[in-house]
């Protein structure tokens, strides 16, 4: 499972295998942030997945929050490299809720703008989803990981156009 339930700093929170490593050797080895993507330079590209939400956040009015965070950046660490690279997020169409076991997923269609190293990681079908959370550019990116309200798991990109 690429995602655990992690339980820390008197609440839980979803953790992306990756991330657990990121977390557990930041001092030692913190993830090199890369520079915001120029926009200009790269193209739209729709993308697919779900947003999970960590236990105890509310879903209460969720797909109107996470289109308010459309206009702002999101990060994915490149598990390749481990850099943290920016994804430059545009708009987004949700489906309704839905509830698996424990897990609150919003089904997604995004439209984002990203480097060719990100794209080609959400298009590859590897069954795995690429983690992307909202960034904060005061925090690092390992408090950017442990305050999140949820993941946006990309798992499929349009390439029919």
């Amino acid at each position: 499972m690429q995602y655990a339930l992690f339980d820390g700093f008197e609440r839980k929170f979803l953790l992306d295998a990756l991330e657990f490593g990121v977390l557990k050797d930041w001092k030692e080895n913190p993830v090199k942030e890369l520079p915001d993507i120029d926009e200009s330079a790269h193209p739209f590209h729709i993308c697919y997945g779900g947003y999970l939400l960590n236990p105890g956040v509310s879903d209460s009015d969720i797909s109107r929050k996470i289109k308010d965070q459309a206009g702002f950046w999101l990060a994915a660490i490149d598990d390749t490299r481990m850099d943290c690279h920016s994804i430059a997020y545009y708009d987004i169409h949700t489906l309704p809720l839905i509830s698996c076991g424990h897990q609150k997923i919003v089904p997604f269609a995004a439209l984002i703008k990203a480097d060719e190293c990100i794209i080609s990681k959400i298009a590859s079908y590897s069954g795995f989803a690429v983690t992307a959370f909202l960034r904060i550019k005061e925090w690092d990116i390992a408090t950017n990981i442990l305050n999140r309200e949820g993941i946006f798991a990309f798992n499929g990109c349009e390439r029919r156009f």
